[in-house]
């Protein structure tokens, strides 16, 4: 992943066969803010007739977070394996070891 306005890069390398890809596309999903809260009363209020691409939830330094502001690579295994027989499995036997590398290098170019 490249910023090409600040020359700054991600380079995420792992044995893993997959690689999900996630846009923040749902974010702030007002409707589950009480999930990450911890269950309780809410931390932040959905403001009447605001749409997610317009509001965003506040955080350090008075930055938003707003939908498409961020994104995450998280290598895995594929979803769907259990339905492809040559896909790798997702499936961990009892005493069987599971392990996968996975590096994250950031630097500027």
């Amino acid at each position: 992943v490249l910023h090409p306005e600040t020359g700054r890069f991600l380079e995420v390398c792992s044995d893993q066969p997959g690689l999900h890809f996630y846009t923040t596309n749902d974010f702030p999903y007002w409707e589950n803010l009480d999930f990450w809260d911890g269950g309780g009363e809410s931390f932040c209020k959905k403001p009447k007739d605001v749409g997610r691409d317009t509001v965003g939830l506040s955080a350090k330094g008075g930055a938003l977070y707003k939908k498409h502001g961020g994104f995450s690579l998280s290598p895995r295994n594929f979803p769907d394996s259990m339905n492809f027989s040559h896909f790798p499995t997702n499936v961990i036997s009892p005493g069987c070891e599971y392990r996968h590398n996975i590096s994250f290098k950031f630097g500027i170019k």
